[in-house]
Formats: structure tokens, sequence, C-alpha cells
């Protein structure tokens, strides 16, 4: 059985994450337009500052979230590319005989 490797997760961890914070957004936009009919005008402005304000933290966590995706990417993408040298390296390692080796030290 192959196992998906760590990137492959890590992808399908970020797009779930952000679908769930997506659905929040949507949640809160679903609670603001249902408040038009269970309250009276005077609750109503109320609720609409509270929901706006949720929504707006949503908002925020979502791009917070991004951001901080995109640095982990990045970070991610180096320590791939630092994993490529290091085994291109070590399978270098093996053809060279060790006074080629004391050499480089």
């Amino acid at each position: 059985m192959t196992h998906p490797n760590y990137s492959t997760l890590r992808l399908v961890l970020i797009k779930w994450s952000q679908k769930f914070i997506s659905c929040e957004v949507e949640e809160a936009k679903l609670q603001f337009a249902r408040l038009g009919t269970l309250y009276d005008n005077s609750d109503r402005g109320k609720k609409i500052e509270e929901l706006s304000s949720e929504i707006d933290r949503l908002k925020t966590a979502l791009s917070d979230f991004e951001e901080d995706n995109s640095r982990k990417n990045v970070k991610l993408g180096a320590l791939e590319e630092e994993l490529r040298e290091n085994t291109k390296d070590r399978s270098t390692v093996g053809r060279l005989d060790p006074f080629q080796l004391a050499s480089k030290s």
C-alpha cells in the first residue's frame, strides 16, 4: 500500500482548513440573515453589530491562516530543496574514495 507524502497530506489539510473557515463565515452570514425575522428593530441593531464583528473576526482569521500557510509553504519548499541537496550529496559520497572526503573537510 502506498502512503501519501507529507506535502500531499499538508495540502489536503490546508484545503480542508480553508473550507472550514469559509464555512464558518458563511454560517455567520446565514445567522445574520435570519436575524431580520427573529428580532425587532431594537435588538436587531445589536445583533447585526455582533454578527458583523464575528464576520470580520472570521475574515481576519482566514487571512491570517492564508498568510501563515504561505510562509509555511515557502519554508516547506526550502526544506524540500535542502532534502534534495542532501540526498544528492549522499549519493555522491558513496562514489568518492576516503582521501577525497578527507580533503573536503
